[in-house]
C-alpha cells in the first residue's frame, strides 16, 4: 500500500504488532474433560493462519495470560489458543472435578503474509499514532521452515534452531508454530499435542546474542513444521 507521509502524523521506519481483530467471550470448561478441548470457535474473516495474545480468567478471578495454568480446588486449569484458516479456537484444560467458567479476551496479530492497514475516518483524513501507548516494536521477524527429527529406536534426538538477534541485552520473544494445519504458541505450555506428538518436547533461551529453540523427539516419527517468531526491541 502507498502512504502519503504528508498525511501522517507521525511515521516510524520500526514495525510495531498490528491487531485485525479481539475477540472476547466466555464458556463452560467441563470437569476433567479430554485434554485440550475446544471452548469456544471466533470467525476470524482470514484465510490464513494468525498470531494471537490474550489473557483469560477463571470464575471471575485475577486475568492470566493466555496459556498460562492457574491453580483451581489445588487443580490446574488451562485456557489456550489454536489458529486455523478463517478460525480462532480458545482449548482449555480443566484437571478439577467440578466445571469453571473461563471468560477470555484475545487478540488477533497479522503476521506478515495477512497485514490489513486502515487509514481511521478522522475527520482530516489523518492518521494518528499515540506515543501515549507502548507500542513493543519489531527488531527482527521470520518464518522458516524445521524439521524435528525422529528419535533413534528409544534413543530421543535433539533438533536445534539458533536465531542471531545480536541486540545485546535479552529481547522479549513471541514464536508460533504450525503444521499447515493449526497454529499455535509455541511458548505455552500444552500447546504442542495440538500439532504432533505429545513425545515432542520444546525448550527455549534467550541470551544477549541469540534465541535458541531445541526441540526433543522421542518418537520414532519425524515432523516438518513451519516456525514463526518475532524478536522486540528494549521498551527502554
Amino acid at each position: 500500500m502507498s502512504v502519503d507521509r504528508s498525511k501522517l502524523d507521525f511515521y516510524s521506519g520500526d514495525q510495531i504488532d498490528q491487531i485485525l481483530a479481539v475477540f472476547s467471550g466466555s464458556f463452560s470448561a467441563t470437569s476433567r474433560p479430554a485434554a485440550q478441548t475446544v471452548g469456544a470457535s471466533n470467525n476470524t474473516g482470514i484465510s490464513d493462519f494468525s498470531f494471537a495474545q490474550g489473557t483469560f480468567t477463571v470464575d471471575g478471578g485475577s486475568p492470566q495470560d493466555m496459556g498460562s495454568e492457574t491453580l483451581v480446588n489445588g487443580e490446574t486449569v488451562q485456557a489456550l489458543f489454536g489458529s486455523q484458516s478463517g478460525v480462532l479456537n480458545i482449548y482449555y484444560n480443566n484437571a478439577d472435578t467440578v466445571a469453571h467458567t473461563i471468560a477470555y479476551n484475545i487478540a488477533l496479530l497479522s503476521k506478515p503474509s495477512n497485514t490489513l492497514f486502515t487509514l481511521p475516518g478522522t475527520p482530516n483524513n489523518k492518521l494518528y499514532f499515540d506515543s501515549r501507548k507502548n507500542y513493543q516494536k519489531i527488531a527482527l521477524q521470520d518464518s522458516q521452515s524445521v524439521t524435528v527429527v525422529a528419535a533413534v529406536g528409544t534413543t530421543p534426538t535433539d533438533t536445534v534452531v539458533t536465531i542471531p538477534h545480536n541486540l545485546g541485552y535479552r529481547p522479549c520473544v513471541r514464536a508460533f508454530l504450525d503444521n499447515s494445519v493449526t497454529l499455535v504458541d509455541l511458548l505455552v505450555r500444552n500447546s504442542m499435542p495440538l500439532i504432533f506428538n505429545t513425545n515432542v518436547l520444546m525448550t527455549n533461551t534467550v541470551d544477549n546474542a541469540n534465541v535458541t529453540f531445541r526441540f526433543t523427539n522421542s518418537d520414532t516419527t519425524a515432523y516438518t513444521l513451519k516456525l514463526h517468531y518475532r524478536i522486540y526491541y528494549d521498551a527502554n
